[in-house]
């Protein structure tokens, strides 16, 4: 399956799959999905868009626990 393609719940369910396997090819492949989503999506956006979605990301990566 071509994930850079795929909708997000399948990506969800890949990224799931390789955690649970633990297949570090299918993970770099989920990625490279998301990667490609993310950008696609932001590049689509306005510029309210963008800068809503970097607002978002940065409250997301804020309330993450210390690594």
């Amino acid at each position: 399956m071509d994930l850079l393609l795929s909708p997000w719940p399948d990506i969800a369910a890949a990224a799931a799959n390789a955690i649970q396997a633990n297949d570090i090819e299918a993970l770099r492949a989920v990625d490279a999905a998301v990667h490609h989503r993310l950008f696609n999506q932001i590049d689509a956006g306005d510029p309210h868009t963008r800068h809503q979605f970097a607002l978002d990301m940065g409250d997301l990566t804020e309330s993450l626990p210390p690594r």
